[in-house]
């Protein structure tokens, strides 16, 4: 079954006119001009490498998190493995790994604050319940999101083949959302920083072409005599074959007193280069991206030691749409039918420190009683031994009881 096939085989047609008005169509393929006379859009937007850069660093660790299902039982928290949903993360269509599902959306949401894929749902025969088939992700410019009357959240949808529109209601549809104004659609960060995104487009369009068109010369060549027609055209070739082009560096050699007087970079220029790296900044400000996750150097932003840095990039920048998804997994996947079934991500995958620090902390948890030896060799994909899943406590420590008197660590029915 082709994708539209199935796309088309679910949701609810709307009859009449076609979706949004004409400044639909201006935001989404032609952009609104920034003060610096670009006309902005997510997708020219990524031509700007600090926007791809920043859209790439949350997308990417994003979806490199190993994630789960998981299932309460009591104070216990068991993995949930053969779960029909856990099929689902892992392979939400035929096309996509669940990483490359997640990267995806997550893509779309930082740079349009949404990030939508409609649900494939279908009636099993044999329990009678309604079960997800697959995701299968929406492009930012097919849809429009809005509210109706009754505050209920509506996705329309015209796909790229020209056929009626489609109006899908939040039931339907995984979404995830970023930072949102009004609450059902999450806040357009390229529309809201198209100032900063346009004058970064103007400076790199301005600096290519000051090289394509060589309008600042690299120094000035004179003589003292006045040159007739023949003798500067001589004159010019033979600075030429000298000096330009890339493999070109062989001395310059000068008759009738010429001389050579270099142009060095003016306060201008470096104004320039200074403006382009400032931008940079803006625009990671923007992301809530630290500017040296896409390479750039900050001297302003020190660290004690790299540990610090990465642990501040996962808790600042990617904590947030960590829990974005998961709350979404929750509301869209999992529903009120089942409250102790969650979807959670090892964010420690991104959290380990160096060998020696990690070893460190697992000692003081397992002394102090808190933590299993066996716990430890899992955080550390060591396989399983016998005997270590009981606590260890020191031999000066006693366990209490609620009343705050000792609890005896003999076995029962010593003396």
């Amino acid at each position: 079954m082709g994708f539209w096939k199935r796309l088309f085989g679910i949701g609810h047609q709307e009859r009449g006119a076609r979706i949004g008005p004409a400044e639909l169509f201006r935001d989404l393929f032609v952009g609104r001009p920034a003060k610096s006379g670009v006309s902005v859009t997510w997708e020219n937007s990524l031509e700007v490498t600090t926007v791809l850069a920043c859209a790439r660093v949350i997308a990417e660790d994003v979806a490199g998190m190993p994630r789960g299902v998981y299932k309460k039982s009591g104070p216990k928290r068991l993995l949930f493995s053969d779960s029909p949903l856990q099929a689902l993360l892992d392979f939400p269509n035929d096309w996509q790994t669940g990483e490359e599902l997640v990267e995806q959306l997550t893509m779309h949401a930082v740079l349009t604050g949404n990030g939508i894929a409609v649900k494939n749902q279908v009636k099993n025969p044999i329990t009678g319940l309604v079960e997800i088939k697959e995701l299968l992700p929406l492009q930012p410019r097919w849809y429009r999101i809005e509210q109706d009357d009754q505050w209920n959240v509506v996705v329309k949808v015209t796909l790229p083949d020209g056929g009626a529109p489609m109006q899908f209601s939040a039931s339907d549809l995984l979404i995830v959302r970023g930072p949102s104004w009004n609450g059902f659609a999450g806040l357009d960060i390229v529309r809201a920083a198209r100032e900063a995104i346009g004058l970064s487009v103007a400076l790199e369009e301005s600096h290519a072409r000051l090289h394509k068109n060589g309008v600042q010369a690299s120094g000035v060549f004179s003589v003292k005599d006045q040159l007739s027609d023949d003798q500067y055209k001589r004159l010019k070739a033979a600075i030429e074959s000298q000096h330009t082009g890339l493999e070109q560096f062989s001395p310059i050699i000068m008759d009738r007193g010429g001389t050579f007087t270099k142009v060095t970079m003016s306060g201008v220029d470096a104004e320039h280069i200074a403006t382009r790296k400032n931008q940079v900044e803006e625009i990671c400000r923007t992301m809530r991206v630290f500017p040296m996750m896409v390479g750039h150097s900050d001297k302003a932003s020190t660290f004690a030691s790299s540990e610090q840095f990465f642990l501040a990039h996962v808790k600042y920048s990617l904590l947030p749409w960590v829990r974005r998804w998961e709350s979404s997994f929750r509301r869209d996947l999992i529903g009120r039918s089942a409250p102790n079934v969650y979807v959670k991500h090892n964010v420690a995958a991104l959290e380990r420190a160096d060998i020696k620090t990690r070893y460190e902390a697992y000692q003081s948890g397992i002394q102090a009683g808190w933590m299993l030896r066996s716990d430890a060799r899992e955080l550390e994909d060591m396989p399983p031994v016998s005997g270590l899943d009981r606590p260890v406590l020191p031999m000066n420590t006693s366990v209490l009881d609620a009343q705050g008197n000792p609890i005896s660590n003999k076995p029962a029915g010593n003396s």
